[in-house]
């Protein structure tokens, strides 16, 4: 089994902006490990007006946090995997 982290997840829903932020606590603060941004419809002035275009909004900020997340750790398991491997110096 892997190991289970504690993740914190922050919404911001806005007027112009919906963002998404996905972080995993420190000792000395948050980690964060994945960010998102949507534009943010269906609300004015701090009110929702039109309940399921503030929902999409939310989806799309949420989504591209997550995808920013995989696309971390898959950068991540590259790194790793490129330091084991071996390199020899090419022969002329």
């Amino acid at each position: 089994m892997g190991r289970k982290e504690k993740i914190i997840v922050g919404l911001d829903i806005g007027s112009s902006k919906v963002t998404t932020l996905i972080a995993v606590p420190r000792a000395d603060g948050l980690d964060p490990i994945g960010i998102g941004i949507a534009e943010s419809k269906g609300l004015k002035k701090g009110v929702v007006v039109n309940i399921e275009a503030a929902v999409e909004s939310i989806r799309k900020s949420v989504a591209e946090a997550e995808a920013a997340l995989i696309l971390a750790a898959s950068a991540n398991a590259l790194n790793a995997k490129m330091r084991l491997i071996k390199t020899s110096p090419s022969q002329s």
